[in-house]
């Protein structure tokens, strides 16, 4: 019986400890201790150097992200220039919408291109709390209800703990650039230390784009680095000086341009299956009470034309990636697009793009189909040889290279000439993969946008028809390694 009256008595304790810990009132809160302002102070005395950027990011598995699958409240401010058609909420300041006047999503019926996919936002701003990076969802005032041309919209913001947030949107009347400023403005009585974050996000499935590649790519100095979906983390993609850093597809991309120098880093993060998101850390500000604080950007919203990005600055036009032999995919790009000017039929233009390089390869062509008929001539020696030294291949080898130097021909004078030309039609092929300028381009009849393939199949049964006919037209020889 003592026994069981000390368990008893040991379980009840238990009984009684966890029912005061799980069911223990909150303590009451004060309304006028302003703990997190003052304890700014001991945080900004270590220095920003020491701290990385967003290290948050990786141990957020947790992350509240309340706006991935539903449309965060807010008042909408519409935007339109001459080529962009764009949507601000007042719940986040982040860009809404971002529709390309002059790109449809579809080849028929097609409306404005959208940028933002649906229930998500671009440029979003991130706070850190308790150590985790979370989406603005203040409620900003604005300074105008719309804008139509170009010209600035500030929406303004206070924090609960007293900070002043400040962004601001300035348009041009044309073109897919803009610049977007943040400010924070510290009214408190204390150092403050902000780690500014700006977000990307991007679908990798659209009804026309079902099959189109992404991917984010930042610029450092001279080099240009590339992920894609497949290794999306939830992780550090680069740090360093940047330039830029995009999210996009094969045809269109949004990209952050810093306006100042200084140090960021790129995070990537795979939100869902079909849902990605890139983030820019910038390095913490530490402001002093009474100052106010600014990272100013510039974005790039639009199309992956060359020559727009060009125009555009900061070296955008390295965001196209026209492969390995990008040297010569260049010029012929910039070739498709001049003849385009005097033959408004990009069908039409690639087809003569292509004569002019079969003629301009021509002597090649002909040495090739010359030195594959001397081949075909030393047919019958070469078959003799084979047969006489059979079971001696050194011998053989000797012989036939005797016979090559007899008769001066080249063994690979078939070869070296096709060889010459192939970097060229690489080219090519790359240029006519991935130009902007061919989406939604119409050709002939049943041929209405030259970036996908043929509905019908009847351009690849012509080609495969050519191919055959021209495979009968060329010189055969008895030489297996020639023939392969």
């Amino acid at each position: 019986m003592e026994k069981r009256a000390v368990l008893a008595i040991i379980l009840s304790l238990f009984v009684l400890v966890g029912y005061q810990y799980m069911f223990a009132p909150e303590a009451p809160q004060v309304a006028e201790k302003p703990a997190p302002v003052q304890e700014a102070p001991e945080k900004a005395a270590k220095p920003a150097v020491e701290q990385p950027l967003l290290p948050e990011v990786v141990k957020a598995k947790k992350e509240a992200r309340p706006t991935d699958n539903k449309e965060l409240p807010g008042k909408d401010i519409h935007i339109e220039t001459g080529d962009v058609k764009a949507v601000i909420s007042t719940k986040g300041a982040y860009i809404k919408s971002w529709g390309l006047k002059k790109y449809t999503d579809k080849v028929v019926g097609g409306v404005p291109m959208e940028l933002v996919p649906p229930g998500q936002g671009q440029l979003r701003l991130a706070f850190e709390e308790s150590g985790v990076q979370a989406p603005d969802t203040l409620s900003y005032a604005p300074d105008r209800e719309s804008l139509n041309g170009s010209g600035s919209v500030t929406l303004t913001a206070t924090r609960p703990d007293g900070v002043k947030v400040i962004k601001t949107f300035t348009f041009s009347e044309e073109g897919y650039k803009a610049k977007v400023e943040i400010s924070y403005e510290n009214t408190t009585a204390s150092l403050i230390t902000e780690s500014p974050a700006l977000t990307l996000s991007m679908l990798s499935k659209a009804e026309d784009r079902a099959l189109l590649y992404h991917e984010l790519v930042y610029l450092s100095g001279k080099d240009v680095k590339r992920v894609y979906p497949d290794k999306f983390k939830d992780e550090k993609f680069g740090s360093g000086q940047m330039d830029w850093v995009f999210l996009g597809d094969k045809y269109f991309m949004t990209a952050i341009i810093p306006a100042k120098g200084g140090e960021r880093e790129v995070y990537s993060k795979k939100i869902s299956e079909e849902l990605y998101e890139a983030r820019l850390a910038s390095r913490p500000l530490q402001i002093k009470p009474g100052k106010t604080g600014n990272e100013e950007y510039e974005i790039y919203f639009g199309p992956k034309d060359v020559d727009i990005l060009k125009a555009a600055g900061s070296r955008l036009e390295r965001a196209v990636d026209l492969g390995f032999f990008d040297l010569l995919a260049y010029p012929v790009l910039l070739s498709l697009k001049w003849m385009y000017g005097i033959i408004p039929n990009y069908g039409a233009v690639i087809i003569l793009l292509t004569v002019i390089i079969k003629v301009v390869f021509w002597p090649l062509s002909q040495k090739s189909y010359k030195s594959m008929k001397e081949m075909q001539k030393l047919a019958p020696l070469m078959e003799q040889l084979r047969e006489k030294y059979k079971d001696d291949k050194e011998k053989l080898n000797k012989e036939v290279i005797e016979l090559y130097k007899r008769y001066k021909v080249n063994p690979v004078g078939g070869c070296l000439p096709m060889l010459l030309q192939a970097p060229v039609f690489f080219a090519l092929y790359t240029v006519l993969n991935g130009a902007v300028e061919l989406r939604h381009a119409s050709f002939i009849l049943w041929i209405t946008d030259l970036s996908m393939k043929d509905p019908y199949y009847v351009t690849p049964i012509l080609m495969g028809a050519t191919m055959f006919i021209q495979q009968k037209m060329t010189p055969s020889t008895a030489d297996p390694t020639q023939q392969k």
